[in-house]
């Protein structure tokens, strides 16, 4: 469970990472275990809250992540 400070740190570097076109990190939690996916922010969906992730290693490859299970966020550079 995250708290209030760490959703908006996160709410902050995703939207730096749109801005700037950079790629970014994302530390999911799936089905028990940590997942970390690393790729280009392709698309923001506030209505399901959703980040449609055009994956770095696999071009053209969109996954979607959902918000509530990101544990945690880093822009790479």
């Amino acid at each position: 469970m995250l708290d209030e400070y760490q959703l908006e740190e996160f709410e902050d570097k995703i939207h730096t990472a749109m801005e700037f076109a950079s790629p970014v990190m994302f530390t999911v939690w799936e089905d028990g275990f940590d997942w970390e996916y690393t790729g280009m922010i392709h698309r923001l969906d506030p209505l399901t809250k959703m980040i449609h992730l055009e994956l770095e290693n696999e071009k053209g490859h969109i996954i979607r992540v959902k918000f509530e299970d990101i544990v945690g966020v880093e822009v790479r550079e």
